[in-house]
């Protein structure tokens, strides 16, 4: 069972942080790690879970931005157009355009 650690609960607003395994629901974990931990949360989720689970993850999350799609398709070699969120272009999102 993976806990999530006191530093990191805010990050889980909405689940229940205490009883929650991020071992059952790792997708999910990782894209709020990546999005929502800063540098804490990133290093935690590198710690915590395989290259290819967060691989895994960076396929089928909707729920990532554009720079940590971005910086996941980059350094983990996963091209874009297998990941969900440029699949449903949530890339050209206009509230992230300056």
């Amino acid at each position: 069972m993976i806990r999530i650690p006191d530093n990191l609960k805010g990050c889980f607003w909405d689940i229940d942080a205490e009883s929650t395994d991020l071992e059952e629901c790792r997708d999910f974990a990782v894209a709020r790690l990546f999005t929502k931990g800063g540098r804490e949360g990133i290093s935690f989720a590198l710690k915590t879970f395989t290259d290819e689970e967060i691989k895994h993850a960076a396929r089928v999350r909707r729920d990532l931005n554009p720079i940590v799609a971005n910086w996941l398709s980059s350094y983990y070699g996963v091209p874009k157009d297998e990941m969900i969120y440029y699949k449903l272009g949530l890339d050209k999102n206009p509230l992230w355009r300056n």
